[in-house]
Protein backbone atom coordinates (compact mmCIF):
# COMPACT_ATOMS: atom_id res chain seq x y z
CA UNK A 1 0.00 0.00 0.00
CA UNK A 2 2.87 2.11 1.12
CA UNK A 3 4.27 1.81 -2.47
CA UNK A 4 0.88 2.66 -4.50
CA UNK A 5 0.94 5.88 -2.21
CA UNK A 6 3.77 6.86 -3.30
CA UNK A 7 3.63 6.25 -6.81
CA UNK A 8 -0.14 8.12 -6.51
CA UNK A 9 1.92 11.10 -4.98
CA UNK A 10 5.05 11.27 -7.18
CA UNK A 11 2.64 11.06 -10.40
CA UNK A 12 0.60 13.63 -8.77
CA UNK A 13 3.68 15.85 -8.12
CA UNK A 14 4.73 15.73 -11.50
CA UNK A 15 1.31 16.61 -12.98
CA UNK A 16 1.19 19.95 -11.00
CA UNK A 17 4.94 20.76 -11.40
CA UNK A 18 4.52 20.51 -15.05
CA UNK A 19 1.76 22.72 -15.00
CA UNK A 20 2.74 25.05 -12.88
CA UNK A 21 6.26 25.71 -14.95
CA UNK A 22 4.60 25.68 -17.76
CA UNK A 23 1.68 28.55 -17.42
CA UNK A 24 4.81 30.87 -15.23
CA UNK A 25 6.16 30.08 -19.14
CA UNK A 26 2.86 31.46 -20.64
CA UNK A 27 2.99 34.40 -18.47
CA UNK A 28 -0.36 33.09 -16.33
CA UNK A 29 1.21 33.85 -12.76
CA UNK A 30 -2.58 32.79 -10.78
CA UNK A 31 -2.44 29.00 -12.54
CA UNK A 32 1.69 29.02 -12.44
CA UNK A 33 1.54 30.17 -8.35
CA UNK A 34 -1.79 27.68 -7.70
CA UNK A 35 0.05 24.52 -9.41
CA UNK A 36 3.67 25.09 -8.05
CA UNK A 37 1.51 25.27 -4.22
CA UNK A 38 0.01 22.03 -4.86
CA UNK A 39 3.40 20.85 -5.97
CA UNK A 40 4.88 21.87 -3.03
CA UNK A 41 2.20 20.00 -0.67
CA UNK A 42 1.95 16.99 -2.62
CA UNK A 43 5.72 16.62 -2.27
CA UNK A 44 6.15 17.04 1.22
CA UNK A 45 3.03 14.38 1.74
CA UNK A 46 5.81 12.20 -0.22
CA UNK A 47 8.87 12.93 1.56
CA UNK A 48 6.38 11.93 5.43
CA UNK A 49 6.40 8.27 3.40
CA UNK A 50 10.27 8.61 2.67
CA UNK A 51 13.39 7.91 4.78
CA UNK A 52 17.25 9.25 4.81
CA UNK A 53 18.23 11.46 2.00
CA UNK A 54 15.44 10.76 -0.34
CA UNK A 55 13.02 12.77 2.59
CA UNK A 56 15.47 15.43 3.26
CA UNK A 57 15.83 15.85 -0.76
CA UNK A 58 12.29 16.20 -1.62
CA UNK A 59 11.54 18.37 2.21
CA UNK A 60 14.28 20.70 0.94
CA UNK A 61 12.67 21.14 -2.52
CA UNK A 62 9.04 21.43 -1.37
CA UNK A 63 10.18 24.38 0.53
CA UNK A 64 11.98 25.75 -2.81
CA UNK A 65 8.82 25.43 -5.07
CA UNK A 66 6.67 26.79 -2.04
CA UNK A 67 8.70 30.33 -2.05
CA UNK A 68 9.19 29.86 -5.82
CA UNK A 69 5.30 30.23 -5.97
CA UNK A 70 4.84 32.51 -3.29
CA UNK A 71 7.18 35.32 -5.06
CA UNK A 72 4.43 35.69 -7.59
CA UNK A 73 2.90 39.11 -7.55
CA UNK A 74 -0.55 38.68 -5.82
CA UNK A 75 0.37 35.72 -4.05
CA UNK A 76 -1.01 34.76 -1.00
CA UNK A 77 0.48 33.88 2.14
CA UNK A 78 -0.08 30.50 2.74
CA UNK A 79 1.72 27.65 5.34
CA UNK A 80 3.60 24.71 4.88
CA UNK A 81 5.32 22.54 7.28
CA UNK A 82 8.51 21.08 7.46
CA UNK A 83 9.65 17.99 9.42
CA UNK A 84 7.56 19.98 12.22
CA UNK A 85 8.38 23.60 11.45
CA UNK A 86 6.11 26.14 9.70
CA UNK A 87 7.37 28.31 7.25
CA UNK A 88 5.77 31.43 6.41
CA UNK A 89 6.16 33.25 2.83
CA UNK A 90 4.82 36.90 2.14
CA UNK A 91 3.62 38.83 -1.32
CA UNK A 92 6.37 39.95 -3.11
CA UNK A 93 5.66 42.06 -6.37
CA UNK A 94 7.57 39.77 -9.02
CA UNK A 95 8.79 35.89 -9.39
CA UNK A 96 12.53 34.87 -7.89
CA UNK A 97 13.89 33.12 -10.42
CA UNK A 98 12.97 29.13 -11.49
CA UNK A 99 13.24 25.99 -10.16
CA UNK A 100 17.09 25.34 -9.66
CA UNK A 101 16.77 21.72 -9.69
CA UNK A 102 17.74 21.40 -13.83
CA UNK A 103 20.85 21.29 -14.04
CA UNK A 104 23.63 22.95 -16.52
CA UNK A 105 26.22 20.56 -16.66
CA UNK A 106 30.07 21.59 -17.58
CA UNK A 107 33.06 19.60 -17.46
CA UNK A 108 36.68 19.63 -16.16
CA UNK A 109 39.00 20.15 -18.40
CA UNK A 110 40.90 17.64 -19.72
CA UNK A 111 42.45 16.30 -16.73
CA UNK A 112 46.30 16.64 -16.20
CA UNK A 113 46.93 12.79 -15.14
CA UNK A 114 47.97 9.77 -17.41
CA UNK A 115 48.34 6.17 -16.67
CA UNK A 116 51.75 6.65 -15.76
CA UNK A 117 50.20 8.26 -12.78
CA UNK A 118 48.34 5.18 -11.55
CA UNK A 119 50.11 2.75 -9.05
CA UNK A 120 49.95 -0.49 -10.63
CA UNK A 121 46.32 -1.43 -11.92
CA UNK A 122 47.74 -3.33 -15.21
CA UNK A 123 44.90 -5.37 -16.07
CA UNK A 124 42.60 -2.43 -15.54
CA UNK A 125 44.32 -0.19 -17.67
CA UNK A 126 45.04 -2.70 -20.24
CA UNK A 127 41.46 -3.04 -20.32
CA UNK A 128 40.53 0.68 -20.75
CA UNK A 129 43.29 0.74 -23.06
CA UNK A 130 41.80 -1.58 -25.75
CA UNK A 131 38.08 -0.56 -25.12
CA UNK A 132 39.09 3.68 -25.93
CA UNK A 133 42.20 4.89 -26.45
CA UNK A 134 44.15 1.97 -29.04
CA UNK A 135 40.64 2.70 -31.14
CA UNK A 136 41.06 6.69 -31.25
CA UNK A 137 44.35 6.15 -32.19
CA UNK A 138 43.76 3.25 -35.20
CA UNK A 139 39.88 3.89 -36.19
CA UNK A 140 41.24 2.36 -39.14
CA UNK A 141 42.14 -1.14 -38.14
CA UNK A 142 39.13 -1.36 -35.52
CA UNK A 143 36.26 -0.41 -38.57
CA UNK A 144 38.32 -3.41 -40.70
CA UNK A 145 37.54 -5.69 -38.04
CA UNK A 146 34.19 -4.44 -37.09
CA UNK A 147 34.98 -4.09 -33.88
CA UNK A 148 33.16 -2.00 -31.40
CA UNK A 149 34.67 0.79 -29.12
CA UNK A 150 33.53 2.85 -26.51
CA UNK A 151 30.70 2.20 -24.40
CA UNK A 152 29.91 1.56 -20.91
CA UNK A 153 32.78 0.49 -18.24
CA UNK A 154 31.58 -0.55 -15.00
CA UNK A 155 34.76 -0.39 -12.25
CA UNK A 156 33.96 -1.85 -8.86
CA UNK A 157 36.24 -3.25 -5.98
CA UNK A 158 36.95 -2.03 -2.03
CA UNK A 159 36.96 2.28 -1.60
CA UNK A 160 39.59 3.55 -1.86
CA UNK A 161 41.45 1.85 -4.65
CA UNK A 162 41.86 4.42 -7.25
CA UNK A 163 38.62 4.42 -9.38
CA UNK A 164 38.49 7.82 -9.46
CA UNK A 165 41.74 8.33 -10.43
CA UNK A 166 41.72 5.79 -13.17
CA UNK A 167 38.94 7.44 -14.50
CA UNK A 168 40.49 11.26 -14.81
CA UNK A 169 43.39 9.31 -15.91
CA UNK A 170 41.52 7.36 -18.74
CA UNK A 171 40.41 11.07 -19.73
CA UNK A 172 43.83 12.13 -19.64
CA UNK A 173 45.00 10.02 -22.11
CA UNK A 174 42.92 10.65 -24.65
CA UNK A 175 42.17 14.19 -24.39
CA UNK A 176 38.33 14.13 -23.48
CA UNK A 177 36.38 16.71 -21.56
CA UNK A 178 35.67 14.66 -17.98
CA UNK A 179 32.45 14.59 -16.53
CA UNK A 180 31.87 13.24 -13.09
CA UNK A 181 28.80 13.03 -11.27
CA UNK A 182 28.70 12.30 -7.61
CA UNK A 183 25.70 9.65 -7.36
CA UNK A 184 25.24 10.62 -3.77
CA UNK A 185 23.97 14.06 -4.97
CA UNK A 186 21.35 13.20 -7.55
CA UNK A 187 18.92 12.50 -4.79
CA UNK A 188 18.99 16.04 -4.14
CA UNK A 189 19.70 17.98 -7.22
CA UNK A 190 18.32 16.21 -9.57
CA UNK A 191 14.58 14.81 -7.72
CA UNK A 192 11.49 15.60 -10.20
CA UNK A 193 13.34 16.28 -13.40
CA UNK A 194 15.72 13.01 -13.15
CA UNK A 195 15.27 12.24 -16.38
CA UNK A 196 15.31 15.03 -18.29
CA UNK A 197 18.45 16.07 -16.44
CA UNK A 198 20.12 12.37 -17.27
CA UNK A 199 19.18 13.51 -20.95
CA UNK A 200 21.09 17.07 -20.53
CA UNK A 201 24.22 15.12 -18.97
CA UNK A 202 24.72 12.89 -21.97
CA UNK A 203 23.40 15.35 -24.79
CA UNK A 204 26.08 17.66 -23.45
CA UNK A 205 28.97 15.31 -23.45
CA UNK A 206 27.96 13.88 -27.18
CA UNK A 207 28.30 17.70 -28.47
CA UNK A 208 32.24 17.42 -27.46
CA UNK A 209 35.06 16.07 -29.60
CA UNK A 210 35.70 13.42 -26.64
CA UNK A 211 33.95 13.13 -23.50
CA UNK A 212 34.34 10.97 -20.16
CA UNK A 213 31.24 10.78 -18.26
CA UNK A 214 32.11 8.81 -14.80
CA UNK A 215 29.56 7.96 -11.82
CA UNK A 216 30.69 7.44 -8.30
CA UNK A 217 28.90 5.65 -5.86
CA UNK A 218 26.99 3.81 -8.97
CA UNK A 219 25.00 1.54 -6.68
CA UNK A 220 23.25 4.66 -5.29
CA UNK A 221 20.91 5.46 -8.61
CA UNK A 222 21.50 2.12 -10.37
CA UNK A 223 20.44 -0.52 -7.28
CA UNK A 224 17.58 -2.89 -8.49
CA UNK A 225 14.25 -1.46 -8.56
CA UNK A 226 12.17 -3.95 -6.98
CA UNK A 227 10.25 -2.23 -4.09
CA UNK A 228 12.07 1.01 -5.00
CA UNK A 229 10.80 4.69 -4.82
CA UNK A 230 8.79 5.61 -8.45
CA UNK A 231 11.81 8.37 -8.98
CA UNK A 232 13.93 5.45 -9.37
CA UNK A 233 12.08 3.51 -11.27
CA UNK A 234 11.77 6.28 -13.84
CA UNK A 235 15.51 6.87 -13.69
CA UNK A 236 17.35 3.54 -14.00
CA UNK A 237 15.31 3.44 -17.81
CA UNK A 238 16.67 6.70 -18.89
CA UNK A 239 19.89 5.80 -17.80
CA UNK A 240 20.01 2.48 -19.70
CA UNK A 241 18.45 3.88 -22.92
CA UNK A 242 21.33 6.47 -23.15
CA UNK A 243 23.93 3.94 -22.46
CA UNK A 244 21.92 2.06 -25.55
CA UNK A 245 22.67 4.54 -27.84
CA UNK A 246 26.56 4.55 -27.46
CA UNK A 247 26.96 2.29 -30.74
CA UNK A 248 26.13 6.11 -32.43
CA UNK A 249 29.31 7.24 -30.39
CA UNK A 250 32.27 4.71 -30.57
CA UNK A 251 35.13 5.95 -29.55
CA UNK A 252 34.54 9.19 -28.67
CA UNK A 253 32.48 9.00 -25.65
CA UNK A 254 32.84 6.57 -22.71
CA UNK A 255 31.04 5.73 -19.25
CA UNK A 256 32.40 5.05 -16.43
CA UNK A 257 30.59 3.84 -13.31
CA UNK A 258 32.17 2.89 -10.18
CA UNK A 259 30.83 1.43 -7.08
CA UNK A 260 32.08 -0.52 -3.87
CA UNK A 261 28.62 -2.62 -3.54
CA UNK A 262 28.39 -4.28 -7.30
CA UNK A 263 25.74 -6.82 -6.13
CA UNK A 264 23.54 -3.93 -5.33
CA UNK A 265 22.74 -3.27 -8.93
CA UNK A 266 19.71 -3.76 -10.78
CA UNK A 267 20.39 -6.88 -13.04
CA UNK A 268 19.42 -4.47 -16.56
CA UNK A 269 22.74 -2.72 -16.27
CA UNK A 270 24.84 -6.29 -16.38
CA UNK A 271 23.21 -7.48 -19.26
CA UNK A 272 25.73 -7.70 -22.32
CA UNK A 273 26.14 -4.23 -24.36
CA UNK A 274 25.19 -2.02 -21.29
CA UNK A 275 28.82 -2.37 -19.75
CA UNK A 276 30.94 -3.76 -22.24
CA UNK A 277 33.47 -4.67 -19.49
CA UNK A 278 33.25 -4.87 -16.35
CA UNK A 279 36.37 -4.32 -14.14
CA UNK A 280 37.42 -5.27 -10.61
CA UNK A 281 39.67 -2.70 -8.89
CA UNK A 282 41.74 -4.96 -5.91
CA UNK A 283 43.94 -3.77 -3.57
CA UNK A 284 47.42 -2.36 -4.70
CA UNK A 285 49.43 -5.29 -4.88
CA UNK A 286 52.71 -5.82 -3.65
CA UNK A 287 54.69 -3.59 -6.42
CA UNK A 288 52.12 -0.81 -6.07
CA UNK A 289 52.09 -0.28 -2.56
CA UNK A 290 56.16 -0.11 -3.35
CA UNK A 291 55.63 2.43 -6.01
CA UNK A 292 52.94 4.30 -4.32
CA UNK A 293 55.33 4.44 -0.83
CA UNK A 294 58.68 5.53 -2.48
CA UNK A 295 56.50 8.25 -4.67
CA UNK A 296 55.03 9.41 -1.62
CA UNK A 297 58.37 9.81 -0.01
CA UNK A 298 60.23 10.77 -2.43
CA UNK A 299 60.71 14.71 -1.82
CA UNK A 300 60.28 14.39 1.72
CA UNK A 301 62.81 14.35 4.33
CA UNK A 302 63.37 10.26 5.59
CA UNK A 303 66.05 9.10 7.37
CA UNK A 304 68.42 6.56 6.42
CA UNK A 305 66.37 3.53 9.00
CA UNK A 306 63.49 3.69 6.83
CA UNK A 307 63.51 0.39 4.97
CA UNK A 308 60.74 -0.06 2.37
CA UNK A 309 60.79 -3.29 1.59
CA UNK A 310 59.63 -3.61 5.28
CA UNK A 311 57.39 -1.41 4.72
CA UNK A 312 55.80 -2.55 1.78
CA UNK A 313 55.04 -6.01 3.64
CA UNK A 314 53.28 -3.89 6.08
CA UNK A 315 50.93 -2.76 4.24
CA UNK A 316 49.79 -5.67 2.45
CA UNK A 317 45.80 -5.53 2.95
CA UNK A 318 45.79 -1.67 2.79
CA UNK A 319 43.88 0.68 0.29
CA UNK A 320 45.44 3.39 -1.75
CA UNK A 321 43.70 5.95 0.74
CA UNK A 322 44.76 4.22 3.58
CA UNK A 323 48.86 4.11 2.51
CA UNK A 324 48.27 7.95 1.65
CA UNK A 325 46.98 8.48 5.25
CA UNK A 326 49.51 6.23 6.72
CA UNK A 327 51.97 8.46 5.26
CA UNK A 328 50.42 11.38 5.87
CA UNK A 329 50.05 10.66 9.47
CA UNK A 330 54.04 9.83 10.10
CA UNK A 331 54.55 13.40 9.19
CA UNK A 332 53.54 14.99 11.97
CA UNK A 333 56.23 13.32 15.05
CA UNK A 334 58.58 15.35 12.78
CA UNK A 335 57.05 18.00 12.20
CA UNK A 336 56.79 18.50 15.72
CA UNK A 337 60.37 18.27 16.39
CA UNK A 338 61.04 20.42 13.82
CA UNK A 339 59.20 23.30 15.43
CA UNK A 340 60.18 22.14 19.21
CA UNK A 341 63.87 23.05 18.14
CA UNK A 342 64.18 25.35 16.42
CA UNK A 343 65.86 23.09 13.13
CA UNK A 344 63.19 21.95 10.50
CA UNK A 345 65.57 21.37 7.78
CA UNK A 346 67.63 19.04 10.40
CA UNK A 347 64.95 16.88 11.59
CA UNK A 348 63.48 13.84 9.44
CA UNK A 349 60.86 11.52 9.05
CA UNK A 350 61.70 7.89 10.93
CA UNK A 351 61.02 4.41 10.89
CA UNK A 352 60.17 4.93 14.42
CA UNK A 353 57.69 8.28 13.07
CA UNK A 354 55.96 5.45 10.23
CA UNK A 355 55.82 2.68 12.90
CA UNK A 356 53.84 4.94 15.25
CA UNK A 357 51.62 5.94 12.20
CA UNK A 358 50.74 2.11 11.87
CA UNK A 359 49.76 2.23 15.12
CA UNK A 360 46.69 5.11 14.20
CA UNK A 361 46.12 3.41 10.72
CA UNK A 362 44.86 0.02 10.26
CA UNK A 363 43.32 -0.96 7.16
CA UNK A 364 39.66 0.39 5.83
CA UNK A 365 38.68 -2.99 3.55
CA UNK A 366 37.45 -6.26 5.87
CA UNK A 367 39.07 -9.43 4.20
CA UNK A 368 35.59 -10.80 4.14
CA UNK A 369 34.48 -7.53 1.95
CA UNK A 370 37.33 -9.05 -0.37
CA UNK A 371 35.95 -12.37 -0.23
CA UNK A 372 32.75 -11.00 -1.49
CA UNK A 373 34.50 -9.22 -4.29
CA UNK A 374 36.06 -12.01 -5.45
CA UNK A 375 32.99 -14.25 -5.57
CA UNK A 376 31.03 -11.79 -7.43
CA UNK A 377 34.05 -11.62 -10.42
CA UNK A 378 33.91 -15.08 -10.73
CA UNK A 379 30.19 -14.98 -10.98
Amino acid sequence: MADLNQAFLYDAFNMYYQKGMEAKAAGNVALARSQLLKASETLLKLAALSSGELKKARADRAMRLFEIASSFDGGEVRQVSKGGQTATAAKTSAPQGDDPDLTKWAAESVPDVRFEDVAGLDDVKKAITERIILPRKYPDVYKRFRKKAGGGILMYGPPGTGKTFVARATAGEVGAKFYSVKCSDILSKWFGDAEQNVRNLFETARAQEAAVIFFDEFEAIGTTRDGSDPAMQRLIPEILAQMDGFEKHEGTLLFIAATNKPWMLDSAFLRPGRFAERIYVPLPDEAARRYMLERYYRHLPVADDVDFVSLVRRTDGYSGSDIHELCEQSKQPGIMRAIEKGAGDYEFITAADITAAFDRVRPSVASGDIGRFEQFRRE
